[in-house]
């Protein structure tokens, strides 16, 4: 069985913000448009089956995200 696995959320994505990056200029980016971006790597193996894709978490059914998520 394949689930759903996504790293950013609408919440958990100005969270990152306000954990990383200095205090005084959070208020301030949060008005405005960011992105975070996610890299990664295959550990060992190439990977051969269920490779990583991206995706808008628009796409995702709101049922698969409470269902599965760890946020």
């Amino acid at each position: 069985m394949h689930f759903i696995h996504n790293d950013q959320t609408f919440v958990s994505s100005p969270r990152r913000v306000r954990d990383h990056l200095p205090a005084d200029e959070v208020a301030r980016l949060l008005q405005g448009r960011f992105a975070i971006v996610n890299l990664w790597w295959p550990v060992g193996e190439p990977v051969e089956s269920s490779p990583l894709a991206p995706c808008d978490s628009r796409s995702i059914d709101e049922r698969d995200v409470a269902l599965h998520s760890t946020f």
